[in-house]
């Protein structure tokens, strides 16, 4: 009896610690906006893509980088909170079977074929956004007037096509985590992710899979919870208004026969539960297009597609 007593004790002295390991492992993942702090981050995408035509293969390579503060103060009532994001700079090197080209918004007098007015709308200006009381993204302030200032360069009036005030406020949303578990997490919980984009001119760009809690780790001198994700891509095209007409975007798409299939997503998330963001996501995207062949009737293109993409936190600083 004594040696089933002690048994018990043991059993349930064993029980005690493991529950208290298991709930001194799990954290807890929630974005926090902190109103008084301006951060800076930086997005950087390299892509890679091949296609050949007849006879001749064409390798293109395009490097995007893009720099953007986000300065967070309190809303009039007292409640939310306004996120001033600004687009501080833009810049894109491209290489076409080895003929280069590029434009950097802070070396404007290096613009060889003009790329700089396809910025000119977006570079420096900003978008107010609005987050409530739990720094969840509720809506943008001045969407029809970023839009419309954007209009001044091609890239702006496609993005004016292309997006909708609803469609940037859920971007926006989709931060370096497209989903948070909603619940404490330990080493090897998982949780799904799954949203669309949606641009009217062109479809839907549908993404999901899943995050993994890895575990927490030192990133860059800071104590991180490392996230694994993976998941698919996929593009649905929209179709051609009813009898032919052409609908801008998505009629030219689809008299193409421009297609996606394969796309894979996978990377981690490095994020910092005492700041409450992401300090750094790093991941790769893979994809293949398929087009109808201009060169023959009955043929397709193929066109395998690579993304290297990053975004880094690289600083804090108190809003003046």
């Amino acid at each position: 009896m004594k040696l089933r007593f002690s048994f018990l004790l043991s059993a349930a002295a064993l029980l005690l610690v493991s529950a208290r390991l298991a709930a001194a492992d799990a954290i807890e993942l929630k974005q926090q906006w902190q109103a008084g702090k301006k951060y800076f981050q930086t997005m950087h995408m390299a892509q890679t893509s091949t296609m050949t035509l007849g006879a001749q293969k064409m390798d293109q390579k395009m490097n995007m980088t893009v720099e953007m503060s986000t300065a967070v103060t309190k809303h009039e009532d007292g409640k939310q909170k306004r996120l001033t994001v600004k687009y501080d700079r833009m810049a894109m090197k491209m290489d076409m079977n080895g003929q280069e080209t590029g434009y950097d918004s802070a070396k404007p007098g290096d613009d060889p074929i003009g790329m700089g007015k396809a910025f000119a709308g977006i570079v420096g200006k900003e978008m107010k956004v609005l987050a409530d009381e739990n720094s969840e993204i509720t809506g943008i302030e001045n969407f029809d007037e970023f839009i419309a200032g954007a209009a001044a360069g091609p890239a702006g009036a496609a993005l004016g096509q292309m997006f909708t005030r609803e469609s940037f406020t859920d971007m926006m949303k989709q931060a370096s985590l497209k989903a948070l578990p909603g619940k404490p997490v330990k080493p090897g919980d998982s949780w799904p992710y799954d949203y669309a984009v949606k641009m009217p001119q062109i479809g839907n760009i549908v993404v999901k899979g899943n995050y993994t809690f890895k575990g927490m780790a030192q990133h860059g001198g800071t104590a991180c919870a490392e996230i694994a994700m993976d998941g698919t891509l996929q593009i649905d095209v929209k179709a051609p208004a009813a009898g032919g007409a052409d609908a801008g975007a998505a009629g030219m798409l689809a008299a193409l026969g421009m297609k996606m299939k394969g796309g894979k997503i996978a990377g981690t998330v490095w994020f910092d539960p005492a700041l409450g963001m992401a300090r750094d996501a790093e991941y790769d995207q893979e994809m293949e297009m398929t087009m109808n062949n201009p060169a023959q009737a009955d043929a397709t293109l193929t066109i395998p597609m690579k993304q290297h993409i990053t975004m880094t936190l690289t600083r804090i600083e108190d809003v003046k």
